[in-house]
């Protein structure tokens, strides 16, 4: 049975109007319970405080678009029918179930912050309902080259995958207007390279209108950040449209070319763990040495050019991801290499391949901690002498 005609579009409308109208009560909201984020003159590129409660707009949004999408679909007489095509309504639910598990997550680390184990704890928990998707399962089997090795690989490789992308978005979520951006321009190709119909465009769409009516609050300068429960949900969706364009056509190349569309946020996530583990340090620890973060300094502090560049280079990716779908085996691994090869100028370009900066940015990013502590002791001595009594000994208060 085919999607409702207009549904999938009228799911991102939907997905837009919702988001648009309800982030500024949830911004206001944030400030009057301090769920901001205060910047620390350091790894953070920000100057003021920015509530970071911008995720819970864009899920509500695309729970509305879905809904809205169902409901036409009920009263239209098509049913859900069109959640199967091609998934089972046991795929769509697990999909809705683990995004609500990421996003639930996410606004608990917003509010009352969690360690990074058990947040990537979390982040498990909400990427295993996906494993019941028997065509998910499938389809990465036969990725695996089939057989009962690779049924049986298939399942911790879906999980694997989806926390790997949920944490890939988290961490490139560092400067105004990126990961948003970054995230339109994968789902524009996704829904290309995958042919996308029914139920996973109505998906893409939702999350697309979703994040464009975001994106409006957050160029720079951003009057609020997505925060965790966006960047978390964000990833697992992408995740989830990653694997639809996997199962659209299960082979090398197209396997390829969805690692290509995601090459910025999956190269940070790469370098993140590298550079730690170069100075010594827990791979899971937070530093200000970001692809984002060399780029606005490559870029003289420019937030609009900085992300500019990063649109530009995540829209190149993407023509080389189509070329890499529609290629043969020999051609499609000579473009994969053009693609590795500008991923390998862009760090030359940024400086990754001098060690000693690691070094560097590391011993001024402890400065700034310092100088932030030092702040923040100053300031509370201040309140606590603007607490205590005026009268002094043999002196009136009057």
């Amino acid at each position: 049975m085919n999607i409702p005609d207009g549904s999938a579009l009228l799911a991102g409308l939907t997905a837009f109007g919702v988001t648009y109208l309800l982030m500024p009560s949830i911004t206001r909201y944030a400030k009057a319970k301090s769920w901001v984020d205060q910047p620390d003159g350091g790894r953070k590129t920000h100057s003021t405080a920015t509530p970071r409660t911008g995720g819970v707009a864009i899920w509500f949004g695309i729970l509305a678009g879905v809904l809205i999408s169902v409901l036409i679909a009920t009263g239209t007489g098509a049913g859900l029918g069109y959640f199967e095509m091609p998934f089972s309504m046991i795929t769509a639910l697990t999909i809705l179930a683990g995004g609500s598990v990421a996003a639930l997550v996410g606004f608990y680390d917003d509010t009352r912050p969690l360690g990074a184990p058990v947040k990537l704890l979390a982040q498990l928990v909400a990427a295993t309902p996906l494993v019941a998707s028997t065509e998910f399962i499938g389809a990465v089997t036969t990725l695996l080259g089939g057989g009962a090795v690779a049924a049986v690989l298939a399942y911790p490789a879906v999980v694997l995958w989806v926390v790997f992308v949920m944490n890939a978005v988290n961490l490139i979520d560092g400067l105004d207007g990126l990961a948003g951006g970054l995230t339109v321009i994968a789902i524009s190709f996704f829904v290309i390279l995958g042919g996308l119909a029914g139920g996973p465009l109505l998906l893409a769409l939702a999350l697309m209108g979703a994040v464009l009516a975001f994106l409006r609050f957050n160029v720079p300068p951003a009057k609020v950040f997505m925060g965790d429960t966006g960047s978390l949900l964000i990833g697992y969706l992408l995740a989830v449209l990653s694997l639809v364009v996997v199962h659209a056509e299960p082979t090398t190349n197209q396997a390829m070319a969805v690692l290509v569309v995601l090459g910025i946020p999956g190269l940070d996530t790469a370098m993140s763990v590298v550079r730690r583990l170069a100075l010594g340090r827990n791979p899971l620890r937070a530093d200000s040495d970001h692809l984002h973060h060399r780029m606005l300094k490559r870029c003289f502090g420019i937030h609009a050019r900085a992300i500019t560049i990063f649109y530009l280079i995540g829209c190149t990716l993407g023509m080389l991801a189509l070329l890499i779908a529609f290629a043969d085996a020999t051609a499609g691994n000579i473009i994969v290499g053009v693609a590795g090869a500008l991923a390998m100028i862009v760090l030359w370009d940024l400086g990754y391949f001098d060690i000693t900066t690691y070094a560097q940015v590391g011993k001024a990013e402890d400065k700034a901690k310092r100088e932030v502590q030092r702040r923040t002791n100053v300031a509370e001595g201040t309140r606590a002498r603007s607490f205590r009594s005026p009268v002094r000994r043999g002196v009136s208060a009057n």
